[in-house]
């Protein structure tokens, strides 16, 4: 079963900018192999938008 969460869209995508912001500064293709699939890890997830506070 996955594990839902509620987030704002503003702060799901600077999460995933961050996490893309990593790609080149690592040791190489194994870390940006790593990031890539943590990317799409996160954008598969079940999430939830609440409204921006």
């Amino acid at each position: 079963m996955k594990q839902q969460i509620t987030i704002t869209k503003s702060w799901y995508d600077a999460l995933l900018e961050e996490i893309k912001s990593l790609q080149g500064a690592g040791d190489g293709y194994g870390a940006n192999q790593a990031i890539a699939q943590l990317v799409r890890h996160v954008e598969s997830l079940d999430v939830y938008f609440k409204e921006e506070e």
